[in-house]
């Protein structure tokens, strides 16, 4: 049953910045419902490496806009692979064994090595601009060399670590910084750890602005609301601060900018207008809202079994 208290029903239909990132602070837990919850209690992957590695790259490791959306489900069962073969992220080779695997599942073909985060370090490819080898290490390979280390080698763990110890900015670098994994970038690294955080209750209290993801919603409702174009930093600082000033959950309103966005404006061109008209915002949620309700009567008589 979708609460609708929750998606920020009954705001003062004038068009303020507080009255909107309330809007969109309450909209972040339809995000944390209906994506980071069911994805991680299905997961469990304080539980088991590959778990996490697997939903690392199922759900965070290819979001990038032009990515094709088999990469992360041959990514996930190439190394569910590898759990079920009971193999080792000290293995010799892992990251290759790996790599093959992922690239049998998709027929070696497209498989966009310079960005892709199961490609080994080293790796030799061909673009229209010439030939090119992989610079960083893999997913695998980074986690092997933490394993080698005796460092907590689950990814989630190993991230959640250093947002208790308010190491934010360390963990962000060690994601993708120039040591960081193949073709991870400060987008995907600021998504992993804010629903790391999220998921786990503990916000840190310094860099909080590495836990803002900005892609283009955020970016176009940010631009809207600020007056101006600004770099991706300078949003993230901008939303933090902003929400602390109104005693508002950053990082709810950040998903709930993505939620809104995607979800519900589905173009620019809505998005725009609803910004702009906080009654507008207010009556596509209302709509999405009724959308989902309907969807779930739907879908809960789909799951009644009928007698034989």
């Amino acid at each position: 049953m979708i609460n609708k208290a929750e998606l920020g029903f009954g705001y003062r239909r004038v068009a303020k910045m507080n009255d909107h990132f309330q809007l969109f602070a309450r909209l972040g837990n339809s995000y944390k419902a209906r994506f980071l919850l069911p994805t991680w209690q299905k997961c469990a992957p304080e539980k088991n490496i590959w778990n996490a590695l697997a939903m690392f790259l199922e759900h965070y490791g290819f979001e990038r806009q032009g990515a094709r959306p088999d990469y992360k489900h041959a990514a996930r069962d190439a190394v569910m692979e590898c759990k079920q073969a009971d193999h080792s992220l000290t293995d010799p080779h892992i990251g290759q064994y790996v790599w093959t695997e992922f690239k049998r599942l998709l027929g070696s073909r497209n498989l966009n090595e310079g960005r892709n985060p199961l490609c080994p370090k080293g790796t030799s490819y061909l673009t229209k601009r010439g030939q090119y080898q992989t610079g960083k290490p893999s997913a695998i390979e980074w986690l092997s060399s933490l394993a080698q280390s005796g460092a907590i080698h689950n990814i989630v763990l190993f991230m959640k670590r250093k947002l208790e110890s308010e190491q934010v900015n360390e963990g962000f670098t060690l994601l993708c910084g120039p040591g960081g994994i193949n073709g991870i970038g400060p987008k995907i690294a600021s998504l992993f750890l804010r629903d790391i955080a999220i998921f786990y209750g503990f916000i840190p209290k310094r860099d909080r602005y590495r836990l803002q993801p900005v892609d283009v919603w955020v970016r176009r409702i940010s631009t809207v609301l600020m007056g101006r174009k600004a770099s991706d930093v300078e949003i993230a600082h901008w939303i933090v601060q902003e929400c602390q000033a109104m005693n508002i959950d950053a990082e709810a309103a950040n998903d709930g900018m993505w939620y809104f966005g995607s979800q519900i404006a589905d173009s620019a061109y809505r998005l725009d207008k609803a910004v702009k008209d906080l009654g507008y915002a207010e009556a596509l949620t209302n709509e999405h809202a009724e959308t989902l309700r309907q969807a779930a009567m739907s879908l809960t008589k789909l799951s009644i079994r009928t007698p034989i």
